[in-house]
């Protein structure tokens, strides 16, 4: 006999641990109960994976599990917001009790890594289908924000770009993407095939930009795209030099493409995009808590605001760059 919903959640997602005493009721109810941390505000994002779209089919589920929670903890990242707790959404072709095991498994060794509690959900048939909502808090006069780039503010990244989209390319070329397992991935987090499979939230560089940045994004959808939405949202444009894209060794040792349009254009490298003013960034590379993060984690200027609109990309020579992809788009 088939199992039915409720032993589903509870065989696989009812107690799990209680990461924040902010919240008050989770699993099991109609709705959870969360009380906000006092003096801050919540900062709520959701975001949708699909089989076939967002993952390969035969991706292992513990990996599904642990990209799915990583990614969306990103957006908070990009707020300055600390992690409180998630709902999580899944639509099921069937009950595959071993694919479920395995990508509970995944989502809650993410769940612990980031101290995020899982407190609700639903379950139905249909196309295999992940949605994670994620619950975080911030003083509500620090939230890191889109609009607030200001004319004269430099451009920087946390981490290298590209990265991801290389492993990518790898996984489509190349990849027998069934044998990869979870332990293996995080056990070797720097590879390109990891960056891709399990990106890391820079929620560390989240809390420290909440004290200097104007305005901040996480790189999702490309670098062009996403400082694209700061630009527009801040009425403003910005100049990248693309000589001055962080790079790893991993990517430009990599037979893939050329790095620099994958830094540019890729997607899903999920490192922080902000923008801050010259004498707000000294003071941040003056701050202990920085010294801390840039030993594992650089932390590299690409450009500056500028008057106008939209985002171009300049050569070390000065030529303007043709950038051939814009970044990923959903539609």
């Amino acid at each position: 006999m088939p199992a039915r919903e409720f032993d589903l959640i509870k065989r696989y997602f009812a107690d799990w641990p209680t990461h924040d005493k902010n919240v008050l009721l989770g699993v099991g109810d109609d709705c959870a109960l969360i009380n906000p941390p006092a003096g801050e505000v919540l900062a709520v994002s959701v975001d949708t994976m699909v089989s076939g779209v967002h993952f390969f089919p035969n991706t292992p589920a513990a990996i599904v599990g642990f990209r799915a929670l990583a990614v969306s903890i990103s957006d908070l990242a990009a707020m300055g917001a600390a992690p409180l707790s998630f709902t999580l959404s899944l639509t099921l072709p069937d009950a595959d009790e071993s694919w479920l095991s395995e990508f509970s498994r995944g989502l809650r060794t993410a769940a612990d890594q980031y101290r995020i509690s899982l407190v609700g959900g639903d379950t139905t048939r249909g196309p295999l289908t992940i949605g994670v909502q994620v619950i975080g808090s911030v003083p509500q006069a620090l939230a890191l924000i889109r609009r607030g780039a200001k004319v004269g503010d430099l451009v920087c990244v946390t981490g290298t770009l590209g990265d991801s989209g290389a492993g990518l390319s790898l996984l489509q070329e190349h990849g027998n993407v069934s044998a990869y397992t979870l332990d293996d991935v995080l056990a070797s987090p720097d590879t390109l095939i990891s960056r891709f499979f399990c990106p890391t939230p820079r929620l560390a560089f989240g809390y420290l930009l909440r004290s200097y940045a104007s305005a901040c994004i996480d790189v999702s959808d490309g670098l062009i795209a996403d400082l694209s939405h700061v630009v527009d949202a801040s009425s403003v444009g910005a100049v990248i030099q693309s000589h001055q894209l962080p790079l790893s060794e991993a990517l430009r040792n990599s037979l893939c493409e050329d790095p620099v349009t994958l830094a540019l254009s890729s997607g899903d490298d999920y490192e922080l995009c902000f923008t801050v003013s010259e004498d707000r960034l000294n003071a941040l590379l003056d701050d202990g808590r920085y010294s801390e993060l840039v030993r594992t984690v650089p932390l590299t200027v690409i450009g500056r605001i500028v008057s106008g609109q939209g985002v171009v990309v300049q050569s070390m020579q000065g030529d303007t760059r043709s950038v051939t992809s814009s970044g990923y788009h959903h539609f």
